[in-house]
């Protein structure tokens, strides 16, 4: 009987497509980056800075992000809304918002402090 070859094929060890957070985007982008180079420009400096202040090193890999990191992913989201269908973009724009805002809650309810503290407009 041969022996049975427990080594997974090369295509099946790596990771999973990753893609851009931006609205829309199917962009493929590292699994460590948060949105493609064309979005991530278009993101207002205080959320990069933010993005950049709440991510965790490996948390691509454990998926396990803060709920700070995951309010400051839906702010990017809501901003990265891009449709001149204004109705479509104020409902789209709301749901990122308010997902946001669940994190933010659940990060100062559980003591991490709040997220958007220094963002500009929040």
């Amino acid at each position: 009987m041969p022996a049975e070859d427990t080594e997974a094929p090369a295509e099946a060890q790596q990771l999973p497509a990753h893609s851009c957070h931006a609205w829309r985007c199917r962009e493929p982008v590292e699994p460590r980056r948060l949105m493609c180079p064309a979005h991530w420009r278009k993101l207002p400096a205080d959320l990069r800075a933010a993005v950049w202040l709440e991510y965790r090193a490996g948390q691509e890999r454990t998926k396990r992000p803060s709920d700070r990191y995951l309010a400051v992913l839906q702010l990017c989201r809501a901003a990265s809304v891009e449709t001149d269908d204004e109705e479509l973009r104020k409902k789209a724009v709301a749901h990122h918002e308010s997902i946001a805002e669940y994190f933010r809650k659940h990060a100062i309810e559980s003591g991490d402090g709040d997220p958007f503290e220094g963002l500009g407009g929040l």
